[in-house]
């Protein structure tokens, strides 16, 4: 191999992949494999059998072991991905297994390079801090990387976001975005033309996730749940006790837990969420409004 395609080669590893024509009833059969991702084509090659190449522009879907039918997943002892595509007009899939950090490693950087220049329609901004914005749909191009989807003029930092959702109106299905930017909470929507955009939601989405399960892991109580929606919806520090029908100094306990969980931070004197907290907000929004 050339040092120019060693050059251009992201991925190149031994793991265990299988064919797999039903994902519905059919028990894999893993295969010793080397796996070679670049740019414009992924390569599976069996130790024993052919090798499958697949066009970047054939990949149609991909997915974790979490994503698998309940069947199918119940088969795997180990990480697996699974990456659909399409040959000669019929769709084919194969799922690898292999160590956690290597399936994450794979997934994320298979998002990249099938999202990378990607035709997508935006509505920007469509809401500015719960504003809806009369914006109509413009032409753009997208990539991702580890901390941005970037766009032709602008670029939103993973990090930041603080919403993720599908929607769908007027029979287009299209995806929200929310964010904060400049101290304003930004919404944009994006729509595809084609699988990309599903493709374009597991991978933000994941992201997303993983702060979601990470404020999950705080197990906020009832008070501090109350306490992050009330200065969300823009209650003071002062009327805080009120709100949570404590004393003053059981309230103060509140935030400094808060603090000291990244929930909530200071701002000179004031007490502001932070990005975990915004999103915390919207994770635990429901359970107060309920109880």
């Amino acid at each position: 191999m050339s040092s120019e395609k060693q050059k251009q080669i992201k991925l190149d590893f031994i793991s265990k992949s299988a064919k797999v024509k039903n994902l519905l009833n059919q028990e894999p059969d893993f295969k010793k494999s080397r796996v070679i991702l670049s740019p414009k084509k992924f390569v599976i090659a069996p130790k024993k059998g052919k090798k499958t190449l697949i066009k970047k522009s054939n990949i149609m879907d991909v997915g974790k072991k979490e994503d698998l039918p309940p069947a199918l997943k119940a088969t795997i002892e180990k990480k697996a991905f699974l990456i659909k595509y399409r040959k000669k007009g019929d769709f084919k899939a194969i799922i690898i297994q292999d160590k956690k950090n290597r399936i994450n490693n794979l997934f994320s950087t298979i998002c990249k390079i099938v999202l990378r220049n990607t035709k997508v329609y935006i509505k920007h901004p469509a809401k500015v801090s719960g504003r809806i914005k009369d914006k109509n749909w413009t032409k753009n191009n997208l990539s991702v990387n580890k901390k941005s989807i970037l766009l032709k003029n602008s670029k939103i930092d993973i990090d930041s976001i603080t919403y993720v959702k599908t929607k769908q109106k007027n029979n287009e299905k299209f995806i929200a975005i929310s964010y904060k930017k400049d101290k304003k909470i930004i919404t944009t929507y994006f729509k595809f033309d084609d699988h990309r955009l599903k493709i374009f939601w597991k991978y933000i989405r994941k992201k997303y996730i993983k702060i979601v399960e990470e404020i999950r892991k705080l197990k906020l109580n009832k008070k501090e749940k109350k306490a992050i929606v009330g200065i969300y919806s823009g209650a003071k520090l002062s009327n805080l006790p009120n709100l949570l029908g404590l004393s003053p100094k059981k309230s103060k306990k509140v935030i400094k837990n808060l603090i000291d969980k990244k929930i909530l931070e200071k701002n000179g004197k004031k007490i502001q969420l932070t990005n975990k907290g915004r999103v915390a907000t919207e994770v635990h929004l429901e359970d107060v409004n309920i109880g």
